[in-house]
């Protein structure tokens, strides 16, 4: 089973909408929805839901896991056939984030952790971290004009951190918990089950 740490949008919709949008650029193979919330991803590893659930419980107890985010650009880049998240290959269709020291002192707390606990990290750690929020994976390079998601630019956006089961195409269609927005560290309580706008299933 595959778990991950990752950051929920505070307002989900814009992100939705702009997946929405450039999702007709091309055949999508994956789009933000019902089962695929937007998010961006700290920690993928292969590990059982009760060793998911003890790194969930050392990061909220030690660490800040609401988050400013900014996004530096809308990116396209190629998929080969064989990538071990979209076995078929396309096109992925993203924003990328700034680095900031909050989100990779959150990333590499989670890395140790894992480390120390000898699991396997499914997703680019360390210096080849590289945060980002996945709008749409499509099956081929987009044709017509791109919209550009300006008001999302130059501006931070509020994440809460949330544990998450690890679905299709880097989907996180089963949310387990999450935590309050702006609680300390020691205040932080994860709330099984919360699935705001998520299913128990993937829907592409």
């Amino acid at each position: 089973m595959a778990y991950g740490i990752i950051l929920l949008p505070a307002d989900p919709g814009p992100l939705t909408r702009l997946s929405a949008e450039t999702a007709r650029l091309g055949d999508p193979i994956m789009r933000l929805g019902a089962g695929a919330p937007p998010h961006v991803s700290v920690v993928h590893a292969e590990v059982s839901a009760e060793t998911a659930m003890a790194l969930w419980t050392e990061l909220t107890a030690h660490h800040r896991m609401d988050l400013a985010l900014r996004f530096a650009g809308l990116m396209f880049a190629p998929i080969a056939p064989g990538d071990p998240y979209v076995p078929e290959g396309g096109v992925y269709c993203g924003l990328e984030c700034v680095r900031s020291a909050a989100l990779l002192e959150l990333h590499e707390a989670a890395r140790s952790w894992l480390d120390a606990a000898q699991a396997p990290m499914l997703s680019p750690s360390g210096t080849r971290f590289r945060p980002h929020l996945t709008l749409n994976v499509l099956r081929a390079a987009p044709s017509g004009a791109v919209p550009l998601p300006g008001p999302l630019f130059g501006t931070d956006m509020r994440f809460r951190a949330a544990l998450g089961r690890l679905g299709p195409y880097g989907t996180f269609p089963e949310i387990v918990a999450t935590v309050q927005p702006g609680a300390a560290p020691q205040d932080q309580a994860g709330r099984a089950g919360w699935a705001s706008g998520c299913s128990s299933h993937h829907s592409p």
